[in-house]
């Protein structure tokens, strides 16, 4: 169970007023590295009367390597970018106390699949589908202490609201670590770092037509990280990807390339995000665009 208290479960925003969000978690380990994980997740809001529930689901299995299947699915609520660049709780404290409605979110029924496979020498693979049948959700309360809110979508970008629309999306990401280094046991090796970079490079399709998609896009991102410990000179960690779309022939928000920001007073993961940047101003579908960050 998720903890019961305020913090945990209850939150507020623009469009469902108070809501709660609120899950659960079942796991089992069987033998080996065999283990089955389960996490149903409900969701109301008070105000707009909307309730959404889904369910995760995991299973890792495998000798030598780890492997991972999950699969997901039901009703869900999406902030325009997926990645979620702000949580719950600071835009419960930023809209309710300063009116400033930061979370931008749609609703979408989805399934997806994903399948990890770890192959050795640090290389593994993560292979994923999925579908959403995106609804656009617009402001239920219009202001709050004599403040009007901002429209529910990025109008940074000057869109507006997303149409009602599928979805269909395949992903293909492969990991590597050069030089990487195991722990053998006689059911399992693992990996215990490299003195190299971590390499990722990402390719995302929008398949036009399946199951009624709208969409037709392809985008990739390569990117580079590690840590330098410099022992008694500190520790250097730094992040430099770089990416954009092969073709964005059509292309909804929620498809674009977002960055990171942060326009609240908490800060948030320094090796990906920006700190004062405006969380969809610069979101986009250019051909090429690069990021770094870097912490000493």
């Amino acid at each position: 169970l998720d903890p019961l208290i305020w913090l945990s479960g209850l939150y507020y925003n623009s469009i469902e007023g108070r809501l709660i969000n609120y899950g659960l978690q079942y796991s089992k380990r069987y033998k080996g590295r065999e283990r089955l994980s389960v996490n149903p997740v409900f969701r109301y809001g008070f105000h707009n009367t909307h309730f959404n529930a889904y369910l995760n689901s995991s299973f890792s299995f495998g000798k030598k390597y780890l492997n991972t299947i999950s699969i997901s699915g039901g009703k869900k609520v999406f902030q325009f970018n997926n990645s979620n660049p702000i949580s719950e709780i600071n835009n419960t404290l930023s809209t309710y106390y300063w009116q400033h409605n930061f979370m931008k979110i749609y609703e979408a029924s989805f399934g997806k699949l994903e399948y990890t496979r770890a192959f050795g020498d640090g290389f593994s693979a993560t292979l994923t589908a999925s579908f959403q049948d995106r609804k656009p959700l617009e402001n239920s309360i219009d202001s709050l202490k004599g403040k009007a809110f901002s429209p529910n979508y990025p109008i940074e970008l000057g869109l507006g609201n997303i149409p009602s629309h599928k979805a269909f999306m395949a992903t293909l990401s492969l990991n590597w670590r050069p030089g990487s280094k195991y722990v053998e046991f006689p059911d399992r090796k693992i990996n215990i770092g490299s003195k190299y970079p971590i390499f990722n490079l990402l390719i995302a399709q929008g398949v036009n037509g399946l199951l009624g998609s709208a969409v037709d896009y392809t985008k990739w991102h390569l990117s580079m990280n590690d840590d330098l410990n410099f022992k008694l000179g500190g520790l250097f960690r730094y992040s430099i990807e770089a990416g954009g779309f092969l073709n964005a022939r059509k292309t909804f928000i929620p498809d674009y390339q977002h960055f990171l920001g942060n326009q609240t007073a908490i800060a948030s993961q320094y090796l990906s995000s920006f700190q004062l940047l405006p969380y969809y101003q610069y979101s986009n579908t250019d051909n090429f665009y690069g990021a770094a960050h870097g912490e000493y």
